[in-house]
């Protein structure tokens, strides 16, 4: 690190120097040192009083060298002060020359090249904006329209679960081999007593899995492998105190039909880190042959019913999934549309869900280098201050989600809530003061929220995709795939049963425990995936995939939803939610 301070250095006091070291310096600093305070923060204490302004000018990205000690930078009017326009339209620096231009999209970043935000062509031209992917309880599709209530009404939005998880003093990925044994332990012990409430199954005892039997018995165990998953590599692992050898068994399903849904009979389906209790014939202690596998431990539904009425009027909910920019630019459109759809049908509650900034985009790891001309955290605070600025004088409260993709949040799963700048203008939105001005609401991922009564669950992760890719069942079921991946959540009433984690996922196994189990059922359950989107009824729960609101280069979709008020009391609201999957 104090290598690169040197080279920033040098840049500073040496305008002939070139561009392209600017990128290699910042190529080679690693994602966590960004996060951890950005460039601004990692630098400043490195120079001294005369050579300081310009130095953070070149290493926070506000100016690029482009020749002869003349400099060309895509930034706003606000990033650098004592400027005067001419005539080209070009601001200009008094003190130093630099030459600047001006930000053009809503959304755009500051950044080195005027094509980092130009607009998408093959975006522009889409022909299926407006298209509907699915509805669930719509009858007209092409003709739904939100019915009308009260524009005063604000629902109360709360947290059943999640919010407590911030950023300030977390410490993660600091678990020791000891502590996850003793968490996943806890964590078979629990499923253990929600199968037995959930599962339909008789009062029974698990018994030793290296114990030979010769009668079929319950095993209690977590789905694991020696290899990809498969017919031949399934092994059952036990509690601590359910083995003599303490080792994993041999589960053989090759002759095997499941039996889900209180004792009818399916196909399995198994993945590793689910729980389950296998009825089955281990003769020698050193294979179980499966006959039945159950894997219902499924939490409740909210016993609260929701407090919408017919002074109130249905409620109205937006969903939107990130990226919310296409792979080959940072302009933003997809986003610029979906906030214009907002302002126009107005809705309660708009729910977008990270990454805002994804940290595997082009012009923010690919080969040329970060092309941003503002620390992430200065760009995401101005981001959400554009966004809540277009919203003023309505009702609509906004939520956003974390990702652990965003380049400004923490790279762990569960991701703490985004938090702002000390000072930035994104915060004042996030006071409750009773004003017309847009309330926002910041959630970690995943997040259990209370909508009025309306309790709905989110994550931002592809746990379907992960799920998908380590799946193994067998043919014959009565549910489609991308239901069956979702109900897999929904039994085992975790946010990511999947263990061990996907590439790519930095799952911290004390968060996980904290932040991941369902304490209830949610009405609705929103999993964006790069998989079709779908909405589903998946055990009473509307389960709805509204997919990326970009995929690659073309737009995606977002998801829209209305729930009307109750007029019997049940526990479920299958029949009260219209909604439907749209194309941007």
């Amino acid at each position: 690190m104090l290598s690169h301070l040197y080279q920033l250095h040098t840049m500073a006091v040496h305008p002939q120097m070139s561009v392209g070291l600017v990128h290699v310096v910042f190529s080679t600093m690693t994602r966590s040192t960004l996060i951890q305070g950005g460039c601004l923060r990692s630098t400043s204490d490195a120079v001294r009083t005369s050579e300081r302004r310009e130095f953070l000018e070149v290493s926070c990205g506000l100016v690029s060298r482009v020749g002869s000690g003349r400099s060309r930078v895509n930034v706003g009017a606000e990033l650098t002060p004592s400027r005067v326009s001419n005539e080209s339209g070009i601001v200009t620096n008094e003190r130093s020359g630099y030459a600047v231009t001006p930000i053009r999209g809503a959304f755009s970043p500051a950044s080195y090249s005027p094509s980092t935000a130009n607009p998408s062509a093959a975006y522009s031209g889409r022909s299926n904006a407006g298209n509907v992917v699915c509805s669930h309880n719509v009858s007209d599709v092409a003709a739904w329209e939100w019915d009308d209530g009260p524009t005063s009404f604000q629902p109360h939005v709360g947290s059943l679960q999640g919010q407590q998880l911030g950023s300030a003093k977390l410490s993660y990925m600091c678990d020791f081999v000891g502590e996850v044994a003793e968490l996943l332990e806890s964590h078979l012990r629990e499923m253990e007593k929600w199968l037995n409430q959930g599962g339909g199954l008789e009062p029974w005892v698990p018994e030793p899995l290296d114990v030979p039997r010769s009668s079929s018995q319950n095993y209690l165990g977590r789905i694991c492998s020696d290899g990809r998953l498969n017919a031949e590599s399934i092994l059952l692992e036990g509690s601590v105190d359910s083995s003599v050898s303490g080792k994993p068994i041999r589960l053989d399903v090759s002759g095997m039909s499941s039996a889900e849904d209180g004792g009818q009979r399916e196909p399995f389906a198994v993945f590793p880190g689910q729980v389950v209790v296998v009825n089955g014939q281990n003769n020698k202690g050193q294979r179980l042959f499966a006959q039945k596998i159950h894997s219902k431990a499924s939490a409740p539904l909210p016993s609260k019913m929701p407090s919408l009425s017919k002074e109130t009027g249905p409620l109205h909910v937006v969903v939107g999934a990130g990226p919310f920019t296409q792979l080959d630019t940072l302009s933003y459109e997809p986003l610029q549309d979906l906030m214009a759809l907002v302002r126009k049908i107005r809705p309660h509650v708009l729910i977008l869900i990270g990454p805002f900034l994804d940290f595997t985009h082009a012009h923010i790891s690919g080969d040329g280098g970060c092309q941003l001309a503002e620390t992430f955290e200065t760009y995401f605070d101005r981001m959400v201050d554009e966004m809540m600025g277009q919203l003023q004088g309505m009702n609509t409260q906004v939520v956003l989600v974390s990702s652990a993709r965003d380049v400004h949040a923490h790279p762990v799963y569960p991701t703490p809530a985004y938090a702002f700048l000390p000072g930035g203008r994104a915060a004042q939105y996030m006071s409750s003061d009773g004003t017309k001005r847009p309330r926002l609401i910041l959630a970690p991922d995943p997040c259990l929220l209370d909508v009025s009564g309306v309790v709905i669950g989110v994550t931002a992760t592809d746990i379907l995709m992960h799920l998908g890719r380590e799946e193994m069942a067998g043919t014959g079921h009565k549910i489609d795939r991308l239901g069956r991946l979702a109900r897999h959540l929904i039994h085992q009433r975790n946010y990511y049963p999947l263990y061990p984690p996907a590439l790519g996922v930095n799952l911290d196994m004390k968060l996980w425990s904290q932040m991941c189990t369902m304490p209830v059922t949610p009405h609705i359950l929103i999993l964006p995936s790069d998989l079709r989107g779908f909405i589903k009824d998946v055990d009473d729960c509307i389960v709805m995939n509204p997919e990326r609101l970009t995929k690659g280069v073309v737009g995606g979709s977002f998801a829209k939803f209305e729930v009307r008020p109750l007029e019997i009391s049940e526990p479920s609201l299958l029949s009260n939610v219209k909604a439907q999957i749209v194309k941007i």
